[in-house]
Formats: structure tokens, C-alpha cells, sequence
């Protein structure tokens, strides 16, 4: 190489630069955290009265609605505010549900404009009425219902008027019926050691018993009564008492009242008592009672009756 080459060429230094020396990370000296700023406010009566899920405020002790997230008034965060809780008897009445309105109706002073609307006034005051009685009756029985579980003295006076009232009312549908005894009993025909006051003498092992000719003159009876009664139940026991089925025994019977009514009743051909109702036996102090038809035993010349016991209003 050249001298002037040579010349044009740096020397290079035996010596290296040094790296710089590393340096300390600065240090973040921790600051406190300036306490959150509260409302100069203060805790305030809410604005509105508070309703059931609403958001209480914890800074001003505003009442805000469910869906928001700030207060209305403050502006606070409502994340952990209070939350309204219902009273517990309200949770037994009938909740109020929103209207849905249909196409093409809107709401109006006077209820539903368009289509089928809200109703006359009449009947929307009547509707109104209803639920208030039904929401009253409802907690007048929910009341009722806690004095009757917890007060001796109200249970008893319930018990004793809710009885008094079902005896009435089985007193109407079911009326209790008096027995009535006649004062006097005359047979047309009867049977020696059977005459016809056995028919009525309060026993079973008695009977009266006459010639069965229905053909030509019907066993008769005439009752006599010491006052005016209301016959409407006869109870009858066929047929002799020792021995059913050696006699006729009474098919039909035809009752003739002094008050000019009759009527016909048929008999059953049984040994038990049997109810007999009478339709016709108001007001009347005399009646009698013919035999038309009979229950036939072969052989038999006599018609029995061990008893008929008399039952309405003495």
C-alpha cells in the first residue's frame, strides 16, 4: 500500500469505550388515596314515597327507581344502595299488572280509545269497586284468620255462631218435624181384641185388623185432632206384628181431610217402617183413611196394620 494510501486510513485505538454504568429504577413512593367525596347534601328525606324495589341512596337518602344506576338527586353510585323491600301483607294481595295495549288503540282520559275500550264509566267505577271490596275482604279474612288461630274466646264465639247458622239453615232445607198423635181413633170395621186405636197407641206388637173387602166396603179410619196440625210425614208399619204374611197387608191408601183436600199414597209390601210423604195435611183437625188396595196372602180374610205414626207441625 501506498504511502498515501496509508495516509488516508484511520489508526484504530487499542482502547475500547466502557459501557455506561447502570443506573437504580426510580422508586414510586406510594400517595394516599384522596377520600371519596360525599355528597355535600347530606342524608335528605327522599323527594318521592318510596315504593318496593326501589334504590335508597346512601349518600342523600334519595329513592330512586330499579333501573338506575346513579342517583337522581346526588348522583352517587347506587351499586351498594339499599333496596326497598315489600311489607309482608302485601304479598298476599292480587298484584296490579300493566295493561298491554292492543294494535292500534292508545290509552286515554276515558280508558282505551279505539276497538273495544276501556268501558263506560259505569262499569269501570263497578270493576274499581269489586277489587277494592275483594283486596278489603282479603285482608278482613287474613285478620280474622290470625285472631281465630290465637284468641280462645273469639274461637268459641265463631264456633257457636257458625253453628247456630247451619241449624237454621238445616232447619229450612231439613225442617224438624214434631210427632202428632190424634185424639181420638174410630175404625169402620175392625176385628175383636184389634180395634183401630191400636193403629195409633205408640206400640208394634198391637195391630189393628179388618175384614179385607175392598170390594164392597173398604177398611176405614177416622182420626180425630184436639187442635189444628200440619201432617207431612206418616211412618207406617205394615201387616200384622206377630206374623206379616198372615194377612193382607195395605197397598193404597186414600187420605180425605176435613180442609177438603185428598190424595193418594202407595205403599210398599214390607215389614219395616216405611216414610210416607203427605202433601196435602196443612191446617186440619180431622182426616181418614180409606184402604183401596191390598198385598194379597192366599188365604187370608183380614187386612192388618201394626202402626202409623203421625209427623209435622203440632
Amino acid at each position: 500500500m501506498s504511502s498515501q494510501a496509508a495516509a488516508l486510513v484511520a489508526p484504530i485505538s487499542e482502547t475500547r469505550p466502557k459501557p455506561p454504568a447502570p443506573t437504580q429504577p426510580d422508586v414510586v413512593v406510594p400517595t394516599e388515596q384522596a377520600p371519596k367525596q360525599r355528597s355535600f347534601l347530606g342524608t335528605l328525606p327522599p323527594t318521592r314515597k318510596l315504593q318496593p324495589g326501589d334504590k335508597v341512596c346512601g349518600d342523600c337518602g334519595e329513592g330512586n327507581n330499579p333501573n338506575r344506576k346513579f342517583c337522581s338527586r346526588c348522583g352517587a353510585s347506587l351499586d351498594e344502595a339499599a333496596i326497598v323491600k315489600a311489607k309482608w301483607w302485601r304479598k298476599l294481595l292480587p298484584r296490579k299488572r300493566n295493561r298491554v295495549v292492543e294494535a292500534g288503540m292508545r290509552p286515554g282520559r276515558r280508558g282505551m280509545r279505539g276497538g273495544r275500550g276501556g268501558g263506560s264509566p259505569v262499569m269501570r267505577a263497578i270493576g274499581t269497586t269489586i277489587r277494592t271490596v275483594m283486596k278489603i275482604g282479603g285482608v278482613v279474612v287474613l285478620v280474622g284468620g290470625i285472631v281465630y288461630a290465637s284468641y280462645a274466646p273469639f274461637r268459641t264465639w265463631t264456633n257457636n255462631e257458625v253453628n247456630t247458622i247451619e241449624q237454621k239453615v238445616l232447619g229450612k232445607v231439613h225442617p224438624q218435624l214434631t210427632q202428632i198423635h190424634a185424639f181420638s181413633t174410630k175404625a169402620l170395621a175392625e176385628v175383636s181384641g184389634h180395634p183401630g186405636a191400636m193403629v195409633d197407641d205408640g206400640f208394634t206388637n198391637t195391630y189393628w185388623e179388618a175384614a179385607d173387602n175392598v170390594t164392597e166396603q173398604q177398611p176405614l179410619l177416622t182420626l180425630t185432632f184436639d187442635h189444628a196440625v200440619t201432617i207431612q210425614r206418616i211412618i207406617l208399619h205394615s201387616g200384622s206384628s206377630d206374623n206379616f204374611q198372615s194377612v193382607d197387608r195395605p197397598a193404597t191408601l186414600h187420605l180425605v181431610y176435613n180442609t177438603g183436600q185428598v190424595e193418594d199414597i202407595t205403599t210398599k209390601d214390607t215389614p219395616d217402617g216405611q216414610t210416607l210423604t203427605v202433601n196435602h195435611g196443612a191446617d186440619v183437625t180431622s182426616m181418614t183413611i180409606q184402604v183401596t188396595g191390598v198385598y194379597r196372602t192366599a188365604g187370608a180374610t183380614q187386612m192388618a196394620i201394626t202402626e202409623i205414626e203421625f209427623f209435622g207441625k203440632d
